[in-house]
This record gives C-alpha cells, sequence and structure tokens, in this order.
C-alpha cells in the first residue's frame, strides 16, 4: 500500500511541477502580445478559409495594399521563386485560379510567430486539391510552408509578404 502512496504522490508532483511551468509560460505572455499573437492565426486562418471558398477579393485583402506572394519550389534561400505576384489587384486574379478546382481544402498546422521590429511568421499547411482529369477524380495534396511578414494597420493585422515554399506534391486517383 506505501508503494501506491508514493506513487501518486509523486505523480501528484508531476503534473503539479507541469502546470507550473505553463502557467509561468501563460503569465509570460502581457496580454497585448497574447492578443496579437491571436489576431495574426486568425489572419493565417482567414487566408485558408477564403481559398477554399473562392473569395478571391477578401483573400487578396488580407494583404497590404502593395503586398506580395513568392511561390517557390526549395528554400528562397537557395532557390528564385517560380511566380512572383505583386499588390492586391494581381493576387486576386491569381487566387481566381483556384476555381478550377472541384474543391479544396487548406489545414493549417504549426505555425511560429515571432514579434519585433519586423511581425514574422512560418506557417506549415496541408493543402488538398480535388479536380477532374481524363474523366477521373484526382486529389492533389501539397505540403506548403509559408514565410511570412505581417504588419498592423488600422488595427487588423495583414500580411506584407508571403512566401510559399511546396515542399512536396501527391498526385493521386481519388474515390469519395
Amino acid at each position: 500500500m506505501k508503494n501506491v502512496t508514493i506513487t501518486l504522490l509523486f505523480i501528484t508532483q508531476t503534473f503539479s511541477v507541469k502546470s507550473q511551468s505553463v502557467l509561468d509560460s501563460v503569465r509570460r505572455l502581457n496580454s497585448n502580445e497574447f492578443r496579437n499573437d491571436i489576431a495574426i492565426r486568425e489572419l493565417i486562418d482567414s487566408f485558408a478559409y477564403y481559398a477554399d471558398r473562392t473569395k478571391a477579393q477578401r483573400q487578396a485583402a488580407l494583404f497590404v495594399e502593395n503586398g506580395t506572394l513568392e511561390i517557390y519550389r526549395s528554400e528562397p534561400d537557395t532557390s528564385k521563386p517560380i511566380v512572383v505576384l505583386k499588390g492586391r489587384k494581381e493576387l486576386e486574379e491569381a487566387f481566381k485560379g483556384l476555381e478550377k478546382y472541384n474543391m479544396t481544402f487548406h489545414l493549417n498546422g504549426q505555425n511560429s510567430i515571432k514579434f519585433g521590429d519586423d511581425t514574422t511568421g512560418i506557417v506549415q499547411c496541408l493543402a488538398h486539391h480535388i479536380f477532374f482529369e481524363d474523366g477521373k477524380r484526382i486529389l492533389l495534396t501539397e505540403a506548403i510552408r509559408y514565410y511570412d511578414t505581417y504588419t498592423r494597420q488600422n488595427n487588423q493585422w495583414l500580411f506584407v509578404k508571403r512566401k510559399l515554399i511546396i515542399d512536396w506534391e501527391d498526385k493521386r486517383l481519388s474515390t469519395p
């Protein structure tokens, strides 16, 4: 019986220590930084949502007026972009290209936001595109990473620049 009691006491103490370190981490985030972090995450999720709902104008409006989207097939440090889009009009026209798919689903995953003189972030996303090719239903899945730069204008966070890196693609027949 003593072993059980000691074990339970140890487990309780372990959880207590872990909970305390989580609380300390939460306390370190000042409320302003926390609100900004949430607002930027909403910006990131809105980009994916508008892509999936083919709302190109709203998606483009998430950028500053002269915002930029660069698309890469490998790391930006070691390659040149395959596409560069600048300004909301150009972005909107490009985003309309998603209309060629019967359905899309962008699932945002891990992200990291760093506040400073330039607020930046790294976002990971799995993008699923369903379309028909030669009468067959196709699923195109892309693992995407975004290197973002954000700014705040009129109390709203916007993208200044998004570097979209396609890490890999998988194209296959799909059955519903």
